[in-house]
Formats: C-alpha cells, structure tokens, sequence
C-alpha cells in the first residue's frame, strides 16, 4: 500500500505539457554550453541556444532508450525527445519527474515502432497521476530527492571501500605468493 493510495488521478497530458523537441542534426549545430537532448543518456552534442529553459523534464523519444526520463537544471535544447512541463498550480515538477521515474519501465514498455522505437508524448499523456494538494506533492518530491542523494553518497563511499579492498587484496596476495 502506497503513501497515495486513494488520492485522486488526472492524466498527465491534462496536469503537464508533454511538448515535442525540434530536429537538428549535427552538421546545425553551432557549438556552445547547451546540452543537446535526444533520444540518449547522455547529451547527443552541445549547442549554442537552448529551446528549453532549466528545469526540465526530457523523455527520450527514439532509440533503445525511448522512454528513458531525465531532469535538467540548466537551460538545454531538446532534439529527439519530448519535454513535460507540469501545470505549476497543479503539479509540482519534482513530483512529476519522481513519478516518471517511478514508472520509467512502463514508459519503455509504451515505446512503438518496427526498427527503431518511439515514445511520442500520445503514448504517455493518458498515464494517471496522482494530484495531492501541492504541499504533500513538495514533502514526498523533498523526501525522495533525499533518499536519492543519500543513496548516492553511499554508493560512491561503498566504490570506494570496493577499490581500497581490491588494492588490498592485490597487496595481500603479493606478500603470501612471495611476489
């Protein structure tokens, strides 16, 4: 049972703007600090002016990682993706984005196409968002986005002891070979 069981639902093309990024290939682009954002992990390129304003909510588009959500603090240009930019009076962007990423699996299930995936903002602006009052959506998108950077934390110290313990092991295995 979930913290929002019972809150009602509205969908998400009715709370958000689910908007189309523009093409532009690389021999358009002019080099600049603006991520360029399409349809993978990372930015495609760096371009001069962004078509968005931070922050942002980016869904790619095409490709195997159709359907992969991200978020942008910075000014950015989306390419081949799509933006949600939530009603601010309805929907909070954190809890928006944190609710994406939640179902970022059935976003990957939605994708469409022979050959090369799609996710077109259609295939999600009917998925149902929970809409509590605005105060509740802030404390639950606060209370993950701390969950989130304490588990990152954790997980570059525990890298860390990983790497120490390896350079021990190697250390170890040295002076018991005789080496």
């Amino acid at each position: 049972m979930g913290c929002l069981d019972g809150t009602p639902t509205q969908p998400l093309g009715q709370v958000a703007r689910l908007r189309r990024g523009q093409s532009i290939t690389r021999s358009r682009v002019r080099p600049g600090p603006v991520p360029v954002v399409a349809g993978g992990l990372r930015p495609a390129y760096f371009h001069d002016e962004p078509n968005r304003e931070g922050p942002t909510i980016v869904v790619a588009g095409s490709g195997a990682n159709a359907g992969h959500v991200s978020w942008w603090e910075e000014p950015i240009f989306v390419s081949d993706a799509f933006s949600v930019e939530p009603d601010p009076g309805r929907l909070d962007p954190r809890f928006c984005y944190h609710f994406l990423k939640i179902n970022q699996q059935r976003l990957y299930e939605r994708k469409g196409g022979a050959g090369v995936p799609h996710l077109y903002p259609r295939d999600v602006a009917g998925l149902a968002v929970p809409v509590p009052d605005l105060g509740t959506q802030r404390r639950v998108a606060a209370d993950v986005d701390s969950l989130s950077d304490l588990s990152g934390g954790l997980r570059e110290k525990l890298c860390a002891e990983l790497d120490l313990l390896d350079r021990m092991l190697v250390i170890h295995r040295r002076c018991i070979l005789g080496l």
